[in-house]
């Protein structure tokens, strides 16, 4: 699973925080820089391993502050 961020004038350098959850435990954090500028995009992934279920990613500021959440129910593939 990826989840993307694009982002617009970065005033200065920061690290976001992808934060992922499987029914409301949190199973993975991973921080990455964004950098000043006018435009900056990143994303981070987690393999699901066939999780089912409830799910969401969480994006966090430096301060810890929600900047948004992504709310997705995993499901199996069918072949």
């Amino acid at each position: 699973m990826y989840c993307f961020l694009q982002a617009a004038d970065i005033s200065k350098d920061m690290e976001v925080s992808f934060v992922w959850f499987h029914e409301e435990k949190e199973i993975l954090k991973t921080i990455l820089p964004m950098k000043m500028g006018m435009r900056w995009r990143t994303y981070a992934d987690k393999n699901l391993r066939g999780l089912k279920g409830d799910s969401k990613v969480e994006i966090k500021g430096m301060d810890g502050n929600l900047l948004k959440e992504i709310k997705f129910e995993a499901e199996s593939l069918s072949a």
